[in-house]
């Protein structure tokens, strides 16, 4: 995998396509670039430039010091600059959309338009959020107990060879990392840079996410200005993965708009 050098981490990446239309792709929790290779395959080489990051700490990424979501933002916007993509589209769910919000808002030229699912502002169950972070710590980090963690983000369980890739991704996270991540995604909060971003914005939902509510992402959609709504009903957290063909069609419904 290319690898961008930036001020506090490296970044490891995925790369498809020439198109004119760069899309970047931003992961969660325990995840990383490997997980968008289905979504990234699927779309046309000729349309869009496809990349995918390994959030600091994540993948092949090195760690920040302090991984702050803004931190996090920050180091997305130097290795966007250091591959010389001035201006794309961003794709990202959970802690990965918090860091598209800082991103998009702290500089909007960089952002043209925005997919976010499974994310929010702020945790309106903060004790809840900040429990994951505490589970995490105290793992073993075998596939074993990981598999729990990893099926609570579904409403069913995936198919095991892909059950198996996801589990490979996250016994390879770093727990120090990951932890730290965590934790930051529990306490963060976004609100008060929303009304700043322009770019274009969809929201997707999953009508049976049960860890982001009907309740958070309305705060998402009633603070951003450009943005809508639209929910997938049979998909939970991860919509890309258990309903596809309709995340995809939402999310090219957006990137090309005129």
């Amino acid at each position: 995998m290319p690898v961008a050098d930036v001020r506090d981490c490296s970044i490891n990446y995925l790369e498809q396509g020439d198109g004119v239309h760069n899309v970047l792709f931003l992961h969660g929790l325990l995840q990383s670039s490997e997980l968008w290779k289905p979504l990234m395959r699927g779309l046309p080489n000729i349309e869009f430039r496809r990349l995918a990051f390994d959030l600091p700490g994540c993948g092949g990424s090195s760690p920040l010091p302090t991984p702050t979501i803004d931190a996090m933002a920050d180091s997305v916007r130097q290795a966007l600059h250091s591959i010389k993509i001035e201006r794309c589209s961003v794709v990202a769910c959970g802690v990965g959309g918090m860091v598209a919000q800082s991103l998009g808002a702290r500089y909007p030229h960089i952002v043209f338009k925005l997919v976010l699912f499974g994310s929010r502002a702020f945790a309106l169950d903060a004790h809840a959020a900040a429990g994951q972070a505490e589970r995490l710590a105290e793992l073993e980090w075998t596939r074993e107990e990981l598999s729990d963690e990893i099926a609570s983000h579904y409403v069913k369980r995936p198919r095991e060879k892909l059950f198996g890739e996801l589990l490979d991704i996250a016994e390879a996270t770093d727990q120090q990392a990951a932890c730290a991540i965590a934790t930051e995604y529990a306490h963060a909060n976004t609100v008060d840079l929303l009304n700043r971003l322009t770019a274009r914005t969809l929201i997707i939902r999953g009508g049976k996410d049960a860890p982001l509510t009907a309740a958070e992402a309305e705060i998402l959609h009633s603070q951003i200005p450009t943005s809508r709504i639209a929910s997938i009903d049979s998909a939970g957290a991860m919509a890309m993965i258990e309903a596809p063909r309709l995340f995809k069609t939402h999310m090219l419904e957006l990137l090309r708009e005129f």
